[in-house]
Formats: C-alpha cells, sequence, structure tokens
C-alpha cells in the first residue's frame, strides 16, 4: 500500500514539487549550500544546480561528455563532479558567480550557449563500472559528531569546510581503490583488494575517519559477489613510503551486487542495499589493537592487506523487504532514517533503529535512480525567520523568510529515468 506511512489512513504522499528540464535519466541529486540549492546530474553528463527558493535553475553546464555517477559539494565554493568520460573534476562556483552563468535548461536544446564553471583540477580516474567516487576531509574534525558524510550517490552529504580532500575511486585493477588528495592531485594510497576472496568489482564505497581515532581512515566497500568489507588504513603520513591496510570487518549479507552504501552521522553503523531485495546494518569495528596506532605492521601501499583474511561475520541486522534494486542508499544526517531509491519507481524510507520500512513515496513511473536528503538544521526558531535583517525593506524580508522557511523543512528529492526530480516534505 503506497501511503505515507504503511499504517496511516492518511491518502497517499505527494510531492511539494517536481523540477523539470532535464531530458535524459537524472543519476545524482543532492541538496547542497546550507538546502538553498539542489544539484542534479543526469545520463549526458549536464548539471543543474536549483535555487530550491524559486524551484528555477541558477547554473546549467555540461560538465562530462557521458553520465555523471557522483557530485558532492567541497565547502561553499566548489563543486565535485565524476563522469564516465574518465574524470573526476573540480569547478569553482561561488554564489556571486551564479550571474555569469546559464539558467538555460538542457531540455531548452543545445543552441543556447552555457560557460562552464572555473574549471579547478581534472583527473583522470578509472570509470570502467557504475561506482561513483567518495570524498572526505583529509583532516577530521576533533569531534566524531561533526564529521558528516559527503557522498556523491553519494551522498548526503553535507559541505567540507576544509584545506584538502581525500578521494576514493575505483582503481583500474578492479578490486583496488585509489585515494588521492586535493588540491595536490597526489595518488596517496592504493586499498587493496580483498584475499583470498574473489569479491568482484568494486560497486559502492564510502571513506571515512575512525570515530575513535580521527586520525585513521576508514574504507568501506561493497563489492559485485554481495560481500561488504571495512578496510582499515593505519597511518596517514604522507612521507612514509609504506603504508599498512587491514580488513577489520568482512560480511556477505546480499547474494546480488551492492548497489549502494552509507554511514550514519555516529560513524558507528553503516547500511548496505542490494539488486537483491536485503537492507542491511553493520557495525563499524572499534579498533582492533590499540598499540597498533603507535606501531602499525609496515607493508607496501599498493600490496595485499596487512593482516589474515578477515572471517566473513554475519551483518549486525538485516530487512529481507521483498523489493529488489533499491540503490542510492543516504542517511539522513540526524541519523533516524534512510532512504533508497527503488528500480519500480519508489522511494523506501526505512528507520535507521529497526530497519523497518516507515513511508513509500510513489509519483513516479519509472525507476528512481538517486535521492538525497536536506540536512537537518536545528536552533533556528521559526523556519529561520529570526535571522532575518529587520532593516531590509518589506520585499527582501519576505524573500529572506520564504527562503530561510524552505532551508528549514526536511525535504528529500528523488532523480528518475524519467527525467524529472520530485521534491517531498518528510518529518
Amino acid at each position: 500500500m503506497d501511503s505515507k506511512v504503511q499504517t496511516s489512513t492518511l491518502p497517499p504522499a505527494q510531492p511539494t514539487y517536481i523540477f523539470r528540464g532535464h531530458t535524459s535519466h537524472i543519476h545524482c541529486v543532492q541538496i547542497v549550500r546550507q538546502n538553498s540549492r539542489l544539484l542534479t546530474g543526469d545520463a549526458d553528463g549536464w548539471i543543474v544546480l536549483w535555487s530550491l527558493a524559486s524551484k528555477r535553475p541558477v547554473a546549467v553546464w555540461q560538465g562530462h561528455d557521458a553520465a555523471i555517477l557522483g557530485i558532492a559539494e567541497w565547502g561553499p565554493e566548489k563543486l565535485l563532479s565524476h563522469g564516465r568520460d574518465n574524470s573526476l573534476k573540480v569547478w569553482q562556483l561561488r554564489p556571486a558567480d551564479e550571474k555569469h552563468l546559464s539558467n538555460a535548461p538542457p531540455a531548452d536544446g543545445l543552441s543556447t550557449h552555457r560557460p562552464q564553471p572555473w574549471l579547478l583540477h581534472s583527473l583522470a580516474v578509472n570509470t570502467l563500472n557504475f561506482c561513483g567516487f567518495s570524498m572526505c576531509p583529509e583532516r577530521a574534525s576533533s569531534s566524531p559528531a561533526q564529521l558528516k558524510h559527503v557522498s556523491s550517490q553519494e551522498d548526503d552529504a553535507k559541505s567540507v569546510v576544509s584545506d584538502s580532500i581525500l578521494v576514493a575511486v575505483p582503481a583500474t585493477e578492479d578490486k583496488q581503490v585509489d585515494i588521492f588528495q586535493l588540491p595536490s592531485e597526489r595518488r596517496l594510497y592504493t586499498a587493496p583488494r580483498v584475499q583470498p576472496i574473489d569479491t568482484g568489482m568494486i560497486m559502492a564505497l564510502k571513506l571515512i575517519h575512525h570515530p575513535q581515532a580521527t586520525n585513521l581512515l576508514l574504507l568501506l566497500a561493497g563489492y559485485e559477489s554481495g560481500h561488504t568489507a571495512v578496510h582499515l588504513l593505519y597511518t596517514l603520513t604522507t612521507d612514509t613510503p609504506q603504508q599498512a591496510w587491514q580488513t577489520i570487518y568482512l560480511s556477505q549479507p546480499h547474494t546480488q551486487p551492492i548497489l549502494s552504501l552509507d554511514a550514519s552521522p555516529s560513524l558507528t553503523t553503516y547500511f548496505t542495499s542490494s539488486a537483491d531485495a536485503i537492507i542491511a546494518a553493520h557495525r563499524i569495528p572499534e579498533i582492533p589493537n590499540p598499540q597498533t596506532l603507535t606501531n602499525p605492521p609496515e607493508v607496501p601501499r599498493s600490496a595485499t592487506l596487512a593482516s589474515a583474511p578477515a572471517p566473513v561475520q554475519v551483518a549486525f541486522k538485516i530487512n529481507p523487504t521483498k523489493h529488489s534494486g533499491q540503490q542510492s542508499l543516504r542517511v539522513r544526517s540526524d541519523g533516524r532514517i534512510l532512504a533508497t531509491a527503488g528500480w519500480d519507481g519508489r522511494v523506501r524510507i526505512y528507520s535507521t533503529k529497526s530497519l523497518k520500512e516507515v513511508a513509500v513515496l510513489k509519483w513516479h513511473r519509472e525507476g528512481v535512480y538517486g535521492v538525497g536528503f536536506a540536512e537537518v538544521r536545528v536552533g533556528e526558531g521559526h523556519g529561520g525567520v529570526d535571522r532575518v535583517d529587520r532593516a531590509d525593506g518589506t520585499m527582501q524580508r519576505l524573500q529572506k523568510q520564504r527562503e530561510l522557511q524552505m532551508q528549514a523543512k526536511h525535504w528529500i528529492v528523488a532523480g528518475s529515468k524519467d527525467g524529472k526530480v520530485s521534491m517531498w516534505e518528510v518529518y
């Protein structure tokens, strides 16, 4: 039953707005810039930045010659995009730059000139599969609660205010992951494959800092075989020629390829979805041995893993949902709910605590490929209205009030094969 809540007698939920302007499949959606903008990417390489207040495009350009695999924001002035044209790009797009870019959506045709934002970096990366990139600050916040995840599928993602970031992408060896540093564009690490299991290709990944020790890097990975693993990098000292990786968690809750994964804001749990019907929750292990923090084993960074193969463990929690093909799994910033994009055109929302389905959003008649949450903002009074400058004119105050009210709502957006993006308000 496609109602707002399965046990509710309320009529089915309806989207608040439908964004139209793309002419091909929507692969990526993300709410950015403190909930004031929506970023979308499609199968033809087009990127559109929308104003959530006006519901209109404010910047439109073709960033890639092939499908967009992932998008993310890097602070208030930069955006990242990952395309199947074997490139990962960093664009400078400050709020003041929007007026210099085209606002004509792709549906208006190719005759309109659409300049690109300033291109800061372009990395040649592997895109033989459909796995998008993941990014995190190179230096983590001192508070684990502040280590909010940033993903292209990901994710969700939230802005990272950092001078440098780490970006993970599938390596040319399809079972490995390369990790680059920006802005230097240097490849710092290569996470090796799981041994001795044949996991197949990397399908989804997430790069985070360990909540116990933020100088340690964790790579969450999902594979073609249905396995998922947590790899730990023992040192982030870039002047050391050797680095040590260890697989500290390995599980196979899925019988089909993993399509997406995301971590809770606390970074203690992560979730996976697959081409099968299972949603699984996994505990991120504690550091195996505190002594290894000061004396990590020395293993070449591109070699096999530092330890013996990790035993295959049972996932912390599993929900056999009966709905196969759920992808673009995203966890909301408050950690209470997660959402998936369904091949059947439904957006499903689950409790992160119980993994029970709590809502189904139905509007698209074709498959949904991407979902994204607005950041849950607290402590802003009535929709942030208290922040409006009383010295502004009446029209300016009303416009700012509308913008702040939009930023305070609990939005979820969904991009579909039909080229449209639906926006819903959820609890």
